[in-house]
């Protein structure tokens, strides 16, 4: 499982709750499906960024983290 978070800058999405967890790197041009209340939304993926998370593993150490950052749009 691929770790990301998805991001548009549309109105109207803000309240969108997009996936976080994928089964593969998203493509340009795929589309994601995200829930808002009881609608769907779908967008198109424009854009990904690679990126590193920092996360505390026990307590003594920071661990770095793979993650997408994607961006949607129509």
């Amino acid at each position: 499982m691929i770790k990301g978070y998805c991001h548009t800058n549309l109105d109207g999405y803000e309240r969108v709750v997009w996936p976080t967890v994928f089964a593969a790197v998203p493509r340009i041009g795929d589309r994601v499906t995200g829930v808002s209340g009881s609608e769907r939304h779908s967008l198109k993926v424009v854009g990904i960024t690679h990126e590193e998370t920092l996360q505390n593993g026990n307590g003594s150490f920071m661990e770095q983290t793979p993650i997408l950052s994607i961006e949607l749009h129509r």
